[in-house]
C-alpha cells in the first residue's frame, strides 16, 4: 500500500489565525480524549488547521493502518503540539496527519466519507475513492472505532478486546503553545523544517500568504471548493473568484479519473491534490502575470480586497483557455504530444513552457501561423521526443527548463515555416549552441537494451495509442476527446445543413477562430500531411 496517499485535508476545518484572534492566546490544559474526535463532539467542532498549512495528504495507507494499529495495541504516540486561540479555537500546529488519521478512524472517513464529501461537494476522485475503501478494509482487519468502543458491552470479550478497548479510552497526549498568532505561525515553520518538511514553495504560500499570486494560486488548487481562503472578500469578489477559479481548474485538472497506462488523455497540468499540483499553480499564476524572481514576489503589496486576486486569475485563465478545454479559444493541445513523457511522468516544465509559447504566439500574432503548421509541429515532437526529455534532463525541471523548451518550439515554427523537414529541423536544434550535449544524449539513447524497461514498454503504449487518436478535420493535428467542437463542413451562412454529412470533429480555436479567418482572408485550408497518406497506406 505505500505510495498510496490518503487525502484527509477534510478531516481538519482551515481557519484564519489573524482573524479569530485579537490577542494572545489563552493556555491550552491536557490532551484530547479519542472520543472526542467524532464529529460532533464539542473538541471536534473547535479543532481546526492553520490556513496556510500544507494539505493534509503525505500519509499513505501503510502509515494510517499502523498509527491506528499502534494506538490499538497502547503504543506512545508522539505529543501533538496545539495552540488556542483567545477565540477558543484548537490549532494544531504540528501532528495534523497523527491526529487526522485518528480522527478518520473515528468517523470511518479515509477520504471519502461524509467529512470528506461534504468538503468536497461531493465531487470525490475516483482514486482518492478508491483508496478510502482499501484503507476501510484494512483497517475492520485489525478493528474499527465503532467496533472496539463497544467491545465492553459485549456478552464475553476477549482478554484481548477488553485491553483494546481500554487502550483505546486514553486521551492524545498535547503540548501547548504559548503566545499570539504570530508565534504560532514562528512555531510551525520552525517545527515543520524536520520530518515531513514543508517545500521552498510551501513556505512561500505561508509567508506571502495574503498577496495576490498566493490568494489565486490557492483558490485554484482547490478550484475554489472547500475552505475559502478568501472569506475576508465581499461576496460578489469571492464569486468572481469562484467562477474563474472552478473554470481554470476545469481545464488544467480534468479528467481527474484519468489512469496512467490507460489513456494518453491526462490533465494537462498532471494530477490535483498533490504538491506538485500546489506548486504548478502558483507558478501559473506568476508565469501568466509575469512575476519571476523571489524578490518581485516578495514586492509584491498584499491584496486585502480581492480585487488583485481576481485579476491574477483572470489573467493565468486568459492563457490557460487556449490551452485545453472546449471553449472556443481552445486550442485543445493533445495531453501525451506535450505534458507528459513517455513513461507516464508528467513534465511541469512542458506545461509552463507551452503556457509561455502561446503567450508568444497570441504577442506575435502567430497564432494562425501555428495552425497552418500545427500537424507538423506536432508530429515532430510525437517523433523526437527524447529531445525534450533531454533538455529536462540536462537543464533541471520547472521554470529552469522553460526558457530552453520555449526556444526550441520557436525554433521548430521557425523551420516549419521556412519549409525545412524533420531531418533538417532536428539537426538544426542538435546544432544549436543553446541545445549543447543533445548529439551525446541522443546517440547514448539508441544504445540497444538486453530486456524491455517500464519506459520501453510505456513509449510503445504511447506511440500505438497515439496512432489511433482522432485528427481534427482542419489543421489534421490529433484531437482530443476532452476538447472537440461540432463543425459544419459548409458553413450555415454558405448554405450549409446541420446533418451528419455536413458535420465535423475539430478543435474549438480550429472552429471558431482559424476557420473564419481563412474564409474571411481568402486562404486555402492546410492540406493533409503526407506524413498521414503514408501511415494509411
Amino acid at each position: 500500500m505505500a505510495g498510496k496517499r490518503l487525502n484527509l485535508d477534510a478531516l481538519i476545518k482551515r481557519e484564519n489565525a489573524d482573524t479569530v484572534t485579537h490577542g494572545p492566546g489563552t493556555i491550552g490544559q491536557g490532551g484530547i480524549p479519542v472520543s472526542e474526535l467524532a464529529q460532533g463532539r464539542l473538541h471536534f467542532s473547535l479543532l481546526r488547521k492553520p490556513d496556510f498549512q500544507r494539505v493534509t495528504n503525505d500519509w499513505d495507507i501503510d502509515n494510517v493502518v499502523t498509527l491506528i494499529k499502534s494506538f490499538r495495541d497502547g503504543s506512545l504516540i508522539p505529543a501533538l503540539i496545539l495552540w488556542k486561540s483567545e477565540a477558543g479555537y484548537t490549532f494544531v500546529v504540528d501532528g495534523a496527519h497523527r491526529l487526522s488519521a485518528l480522527i478518520a478512524w473515528v468517523n470511518d472517513d479515509y477520504g471519502a466519507g461524509p467529512i470528506s464529501n461534504k468538503f468536497f461537494d461531493g465531487h470525490i476522485p475516483r482514486q482518492q475513492l478508491e483508496y478510502h475503501r482499501e484503507c476501510r478494509k484494512l483497517v475492520a482487519n485489525i478493528g474499527t472505532y465503532a467496533d472496539l468502543s463497544k467491545a465492553l458491552s459485549d456478552e464475553n470479550p476477549s482478554p484481548e478486546r477488553i485491553r483494546w478497548a481500554s487502550n483505546i479510552g486514553q486521551p492524545l497526549y498535547a503540548q501547548w503553545v504559548v503566545g499570539d498568532a504570530e508565534i504560532a505561525e514562528k512555531s510551525f515553520l520552525a517545527i515543520n523544517q524536520r520530518g515531513i518538511q514543508i517545500s521552498d514553495t510551501e513556505k512561500y504560500m505561508i509567508v506571502a500568504r495574503r498577496k495576490p499570486n498566493v490568494q489565486a494560486a490557492r483558490a485554484l488548487i482547490r478550484a475554489a471548493t472547500g475552505h475559502e481562503y478568501v472569506s475576508d472578500f465581499d461576496p460578489s469578489t469571492k464569486q468572481a473568484i469562484s467562477k474563474v477559479a472552478s473554470n481554470t481548474y476545469g481545464i488544467m485538472f480534468e479528467p481527474e479519473s484519468a489512469e496512467l497506462g490507460q489513456s494518453i488523455e491526462m490533465p494537462v497540468a498532471g494530477k490535483p491534490y498533490t504538491a506538485e499540483a500546489l506548486r504548478i499553480t502558483l507558478e501559473l499564476i506568476n508565469f501568466t502575470n509575469e512575476i519571476g524572481a523571489l524578490r518581485a514576489q516578495e514586492e509584491l503589496p498584499d491584496d486585502r480586497d480581492g480585487t488583485q486576486t481576481v485579476r491574477f486569475l483572470e489573467r493565468a485563465y486568459g492563457v490557460v483557455k487556449y490551452v485545453a478545454g472546449s471553449g472556443s479559444a481552445s486550442l485543445g493541445l493533445h495531453p501525451s504530444v506535450y505534458f507528459w513523457g513517455t513513461a507516464g511522468k508528467h513534465h511541469p516544465s512542458a506545461f509552463l513552457a507551452v503556457v509561455s509559447f502561446i503567450q508568444y504566439l497570441n504577442l506575435n500574432k502567430r497564432l494562425i501561423e501555428f495552425c497552418q503548421h500545427r500537424a507538423m509541429f506536432e508530429e515532430f515532437l510525437v517523433r523526437n521526443h527524447s529531445i525534450i526529455k533531454h533538455i529536462l534532463g540536462k537543464f533541471g525541471g520547472w521554470t529552469k527548463s522553460v526558457p530552453t523548451v520555449l526556444a526550441m518550439y520557436k525554433i521548430i515554427l521557425d523551420d516549419l515555416r521556412d519549409g525545412k523537414d524533420f531531418d533538417q529541423i532536428r539537426s538544426g536544434i542538435i546544432a544549436d549552441h543553446r541545445f549543447s550535449g543533445l548529439a551525446e544524449l541522443v546517440e547514448l539513447e539508441g544504445a540497444p537494451n538486453k530486456k524491455i524497461t517500464r519506459e520501453t514498454s510505456q513509449t510503445v503504449r504511447r506511440r500505438e495509442m497515439l496512432k489511433t487518436t482522432l485528427r481534427c478535420a482542419i489543421c489534421y493535428a490529433r484531437l482530443p476527446t476532452t476538447a472537440f467542437s461540432d463543425d459544419h463542413r459548409r458553413r450555415v451562412q454558405d448554405g450549409g445543413r446541420a446533418n451528419e454529412e455536413n458535420l465535423q470533429l475539430t478543435h474549438p480555436y480550429c472552429n471558431h477562430g482559424f476557420k473564419e479567418y481563412l474564409v474571411s482572408a481568402g486562404l486555402p485550408f492546410p492540406s493533409r500531411p503526407l506524413f498521414l497518406a503514408d501511415a494509411a497506406a
